[in-house]
This record gives structure tokens, C-alpha cells and sequence, in this order.
């Protein structure tokens, strides 16, 4: 039974969520499944930035210069 029925089929109480916490044991993307996203939008990775890339009116116009920002602001720089 694929998750996206087991999520729907909400009619058979225990053994429904008992059968749902065996198939993913990941607390994140179960609570994704219960407000009805699917198990590949939830295993789905975000797509990769691009550059320049422009954040709260700060422009980064390399990958590198947004690392170094992340690692200044992480450090307490």
C-alpha cells in the first residue's frame, strides 16, 4: 500500500498509524505526509541556487562570496 493511501485511509485508526511510523521513521517528513504533501515531494531536493543571487537587498554575485557571507555570519564576524 503505497504512503499516500495509508495517509488517506484514516478509517482504520492504530493499525493505519502503526503501518505509516514503520514506513518512514523520519518525524519531518511523516508530519509532511499528514498534511498532505507526497512522499517524493518530501524526498524531493531543492534546486540548486543561482547566481547572482539576491537576499534581503544583499546581492552576491558568486557562489564563493555567498559561502564566505554564510561562514562571516556563522563565526559572529
Amino acid at each position: 500500500m503505497p504512503v499516500e493511501e495509508v495517509a488517506q485511509a484514516s478509517s482504520k485508526g492504530l493499525r493505519i498509524r502503526y503501518y505509516k511510523n514503520m514506513k518512514n521513521s523520519n518525524p519531518y517528513v511523516q508530519t509532511l505526509l499528514e498534511k498532505g504533501y507526497t512522499a517524493a515531494e518530501c524526498r524531493t531536493p531543492a534546486p540548486k541556487q543561482q547566481f547572482p543571487l539576491t537576499i534581503y537587498g544583499r546581492t552576491f554575485e558568486t557562489e564563493a562570496e555567498y559561502n564566505e557571507a554564510i561562514a562571516d555570519f556563522l563565526n559572529g564576524n
